[in-house]
């Protein structure tokens, strides 16, 4: 739902709850009572469409009409009748209720995308550092060993690329370099170490 353009999912959540109050009004002639059902009903679709603001919105302006409308009366300060009211708290309740559920169940799935990426980021590091063990178990010289670290490490790092480099006296020198660092260091290259 965030996704989607906030005046989009409001305007949504504004029109359905409009829509269902309207169809209330065309039912209650042939019901002799307010059908809350639709209400509710039109809640669940705006929580999913548009999430928390538009169901918020949705349960504040269906009940506020109903409660107008259904249970007091307009031109009286009047709560209407004890079953009136009992009837239009239920379905204000229900409707609150679906807005939160949906929203904690909206939350947990969030949470368990990011846990399946963590999860998925660290198989793909287990198995970066299965082949990096791999490849050293199987060098024999140290230049195996050294193009070993270079072509399995950088990535273990979220590197681009790497360089092995070996002290020789007072020098660094690359052995091995690989991705961005090729560009720059060739093997054999000589670096002071004063510098």
């Amino acid at each position: 739902p965030a996704r989607r353009a906030p005046l989009r999912r409001y305007g949504f959540a504004a029109f359905v709850a409009l829509v269902a109050f309207a169809a209330m009004l065309v039912l209650v002639p042939v019901m002799d009572e307010p059908i809350y059902a639709l209400l509710v009903g039109a809640i669940a679709v705006i929580v999913w469409y548009g999430g928390l603001g538009p169901g918020v919105l949705a349960v504040g302006v269906g009940y506020s009409l109903c409660y107008v409308v259904f249970v007091g009366d307009p031109e009286a300060i009047d709560t209407g009748t004890d079953e009136e009211f009992l009837r239009f708290a239920a379905s204000a309740l229900v409707g609150i209720g679906i807005v939160w559920v949906s929203i904690v169940m909206r939350r947990g799935r969030e949470r368990a995308v990011l846990a399946a990426g963590e999860a998925v980021a660290s198989v793909r590091t287990m198995s970066e550092l299965q082949r990096l063990t791999t490849a050293l178990t199987a060098a024999v010289t140290p230049t195996d060993v050294a193009h070993a670290l270079i072509e399995f490490t950088p990535p273990l790092l979220g590197a681009r690329g790497g360089a092995l480099g070996l002290i020789d006296g007072e020098e660094l020198v690359i052995v091995d370099p690989q991705g961005v660092s090729s560009q720059t260091h060739a093997p054999g290259f000589r670096l002071p170490l004063a510098t």
